[in-house]
């Protein structure tokens, strides 16, 4: 055994060489971060309990998915920072839309059937112009 590395002969001859394989599994990375947005509702013309209710959807998908919402302005301010945010991952490469439904609760003790508030408003913006503005 003098040191000499021997290399495994097959029948033809020609000295075997070792195949190498993909692994049996694959990592994908996930580079999303979740962020936190938070709302402020400015010069509201006509006071009440408002509330917000925050929508994402991405860009293969047709319905928009409920992401929360807010607690209702119970002070009845013109201009109420609601407390409540709504955390969404956020991904550079990926455009999602965000949709903000405003509403004024006529009654607080059915505030999740929304078919029972008033509908003030809505907006519509994608994450990145939010997380840019």
């Amino acid at each position: 055994m003098g040191g000499k590395q021997s290399t495994k002969i097959e029948g033809d001859g020609e000295p075997t060489v070792p195949s190498i394989s993909p692994p049996s599994h694959t990592y994908f990375h996930d580079f999303s971060t979740k962020i936190d947005v938070f709302l402020r509702i400015e010069d509201l013309q006509k006071l009440g309990d408002i509330f917000v209710v925050a929508y994402t959807r991405s860009l293969q998908d047709v319905r928009w998915t409920e992401v929360g919402r807010t607690e209702s302005n119970c002070d009845r301010v013109a201009s109420p920072n609601f407390l409540k945010s709504f955390s969404v991952d956020f991904r550079a490469e990926a455009v999602t839309h965000m949709r903000f439904e405003v509403y004024r609760a006529r009654d607080l003790n059915a505030i999740d059937d929304l078919q029972l508030q008033k509908f003030v408003g809505m907006a519509e913006a994608t994450l990145t112009s939010i997380v840019s503005a």
